[in-house]
Parts: C-alpha cells; sequence; structure tokens
C-alpha cells in the first residue's frame, strides 16, 4: 500500500524516489556508508547538517559557519576542521562565495554520496 499512518491515525501517502523515501520537512536520509569513514561524531554531525539544508536535486547549500555551529552544538574551529576533514576525504566540497561588494559570504557547499565515494 502507498499509504501510511503517521503517529496522529491521519493518513499520508508515501513518496517514493529510486526506492528511497523522497525528504520530508521533518527529516532527511543518511546513507549508511557514512560510517565506512571511521569518522570522528563531530564531523558526522557536521555532514548531516550541510545534508539536512542541502537541496535535493543538487545537493548544494550554503549555510553559514554560525548556523551550522548553532545547530550541532559545536565551536566555530571544530567546525572548520570538521568541513576541511570532509573535503580531504571527498564528500564535502567547499566553494568561497563573495558579496557584489568584495565581502565574504556564506560559503556554498557540495555534498557526494558516501556510497560513491572510496572509504
Amino acid at each position: 500500500s502507498k499509504d501510511i499512518i503517521n503517529c496522529r491515525g491521519r493518513r499520508r501517502e508515501k513518496k517514493f524516489l529510486n526506492d528511497t523515501m523522497v525528504q520530508h520537512k521533518d527529516f532527511f536520509i543518511v546513507s549508511n556508508k557514512i560510517f565506512d569513514f571511521n569518522l570522528p561524531a563531530n564531523t558526522i554531525a557536521v555532514y548531516c547538517c550541510l545534508l539536512m539544508f542541502a537541496d535535493r536535486e543538487k545537493l548544494s547549500c550554503f549555510p553559514s559557519l554560525r548556523m551550522i555551529c548553532e545547530k550541532c552544538h559545536l565551536t566555530k574551529n571544530t567546525v572548520i576542521k570538521c568541513l576541511r576533514s570532509l573535503e580531504k576525504i571527498g564528500l564535502v566540497q567547499v566553494k568561497l562565495r563573495k558579496r557584489w561588494n568584495n565581502s565574504n559570504s556564506s560559503n556554498m557547499y557540495y555534498l557526494f554520496d558516501p556510497s560513491v565515494v572510496n572509504s
């Protein structure tokens, strides 16, 4: 059946895309392969945070460092170290962005599926 019943007893239709449930506003899906990289918990948290903000089609997002810090309850230095680790192993590509007046803007993050990145 394509119907599921939520905790309040209301019926909702399941939405599937390539055998994976499509993102809803309240949750996202992370590949189990993320654990094959033996990453520290903080680094996995940062990856998940980026995934939470990511556009589902392009797997890209642009949260500020401050927002990532707040969501993950980590310091700025820790988040930066985690991002460098994720970039080094190929799970994330970080692109610097500038405003029209050449001041810094939030970075653009491109995420890659752990199942296609060599662990």
